[in-house]
């Protein structure tokens, strides 16, 4: 247990200031979060992105890996700048501990960490890196951002970044010849300057998305905004030119009193996912050019992600679609023809994030294995230099998340919860280190050290209250979520509350494990949000559900 203590305790070292907790509300989540929105945040706990040649992920650790095209210094892992057709890790800075996002764009990097800072490698010719300087990076520099500024995410186009603080505002660096940092004028920067607000944009951002020489965001409202250039309708306000200023997305057609959700762009083409679901696209799309957002069919979509000329998806079931030129294979169907709507991708797993490069896609499944399709010039699908590809290819040297333990129980105590549960059936790449069973609002929590154990006292709760629980599985080269439980402490469980034979109920012995756990609850919600990736992402989700 001493180890287990002292990962935690490490872990949390650099967490920032504990967010305030609901002291007298049935739903205890930080800052008005609720469970749904806790849920819908686990995808951030590990994230994949395609640039123009090369393409990187996270671990469900904070861990960065790249591969594919190394001509400036985009891999992150210091010289020599060498090509790789296989996951190398990123050179972590003593700043850059736990990374929650990474972004590619056409030759640099940008990856943002638990506390709020971003940092980026690569090509920095235009200032992209947001250093300070224009000098290329082979190796993670931080971005210089004003002192007090967090930032919750960030995104690359070709040769320009952007990113959103705490507070909904938008910030954009790099070159800026169309307009693509938003701030009126098309002098480059090589550090962030705000994204003006003189037309408009007043209502905090809760997602961004830079692309090409584009950038376009989502507000709290719903509203989509759109900067930079527009030759080919990629602004999507009717119009064909460039904007130095963020202007309105034309909202007739699908977006229509539709809020939108999720915003992507390219190289000359953006889509947006809205609400209902659907996913529109504007600009140099596989139908000819549109000026103003057009529907694109297919499923209901959680997510889009818009490449050189296609664009793919993750639909609500988790399931891969693809559209647009596919002469690469990158519409991973098992042809090269083009298509003009949505087609399955030919794999059946379920996606958690998926990007769209120059080229090529990559997408991470539940079980954090990496996949990629298309064109492999410099090895960006990262299968051992295997040649390009028409179907996913699974990524080489990534390490492994454990799997999360199954069929979560909590039978009432007196002023407790017995937790219980089946035990993971595969740790990963790495070593097991530790189950952990946690309250929704960190009010209890419990430890188990033993792969085979089925469950623990959660102590110290209030007969009567409903509390949300789940349980992580916690391995050296990831962790996993569980499903959530509900129960309420009782004096006595109902009978039809008792879990499953041999699930650990209440007529089994249980390890005693919170006698022995000296973790404070401030370490344990260091915990949780590290494996969820929530640091970076609690503010937007709040901001969402405020529109």
């Amino acid at each position: 247990m001493a180890r287990v203590i002292a990962l935690l305790v490490a872990a949390v070292a650099t967490l920032p200031p504990t967010p305030a907790i609901a002291a007298d509300s049935g739903d205890a989540w930080p800052d008005g979060l609720t469970t749904d929105s806790v849920r819908a945040a686990t995808v951030g706990s590990a994230s994949i992105t395609a640039g123009r040649a090369h393409s990187c992920a996270t671990t469900s650790v904070g861990r960065v890996y790249c591969w594919g095209s190394d001509s400036d210094g985009q891999l992150g892992d210091g010289p020599p700048l060498t090509s790789v057709s296989r996951a190398v890790p990123v050179s972590a800075p003593s700043g850059m501990p736990v990374v929650v996002q990474v972004d590619a764009g056409e030759e640099h990097t940008c990856a943002l960490e638990h506390n709020g800072a971003v940092f980026c490698w690569g090509d920095n010719s235009s200032g992209q890196l947001g250093a300070g300087d224009t000098n290329d990076r082979d190796a993670p520099v931080a971005v210089r951002f004003p002192a007090g500024f967090l930032l919750v995410e960030v995104t690359t186009g070709e040769n320009h970044s952007c990113a959103i603080d705490e507070q909904g505002a938008a910030w954009c660096w790099g070159r800026n010849a169309e307009g693509q940092l938003g701030t009126g004028g098309t002098t480059d920067s090589n550090e962030p300057l705000r994204v003006s607000d003189a037309t408009g944009l007043t209502d905090p951002v809760v997602d961004i998305a830079a692309g090409g020489n584009t950038t376009c965001a989502a507000t709290a409202d719903g509203v989509a905004w759109c900067w930079g250039a527009g030759d080919r309708g990629q602004l999507g306000d009717g119009a064909a030119t460039d904007a130095g200023r963020p202007v309105r997305i034309a909202t007739s057609g699908p977006l229509n009193d539709v809020a939108v959700r999720q915003i992507a762009v390219g190289k000359q083409q953006s889509c947006a996912v809205g609400e209902d679901g659907r996913a529109s696209c504007w600009g140099r799309t596989a139908t000819g050019q549109e000026n103003r957002p057009k529907a694109a069919g297919g499923p209901g979509f959680r997510q889009v992600a818009v490449g050189g000329e296609h664009v793919c998806g993750v639909d609500i079931q988790q399931a891969g679609w693809c559209w647009g030129t596919g002469a690469e294979g990158q519409l991973g169907n098992g042809g090269t023809a083009d298509r003009l709507v949505p087609t399955r991708l030919d794999s059946d797993n379920e996606l958690r994030d998926l990007d769209s490069g120059d080229q090529h896609s990559c997408a991470l499944d539940r079980r954090y294995i990496a996949y990629c399709w298309g064109n492999d010039g410099a090895g960006r699908l990262g299968a051992g230099a295997s040649g390009a590809s028409r179907v996913p290819l699974r990524v080489e040297g990534l390490p492994r998340s454990p799997s999360a333990v199954t069929g979560v129980r909590a039978v009432p105590l007196n002023g407790g919860l017995r937790v219980s549960w089946r035990p993971a059936t595969d740790f990963g790449s790495g070593d097991f280190l530790a189950y952990l069973a946690v309250t929704s609002g960190y009010e209890a929590f419990c430890t188990v050290e033993a792969a085979t154990g089925t469950g623990c006292d959660l102590t110290g709760l209030t007969n009567g209250r409903a509390y949300d629980l789940t349980v992580f599985t916690y391995a050296t080269d990831g962790t996993a979520l569980s499903e959530f439980a509900t129960s309420k402490p009782g004096l006595a469980p109902p009978a039809s509350d008792s879990p499953e034979p041999g699930a650990g109920g209440a007529a089994e012995k249980l390890p005693d494990t919170t006698s022995e756990v000296l973790v404070p609850p401030s370490v344990a919600l260091g915990f949780l949000l590290i494996a969820l990736g929530l640091a970076a992402l609690l503010v937007r989700k709040a901001k969402v559900r405020a529109g």
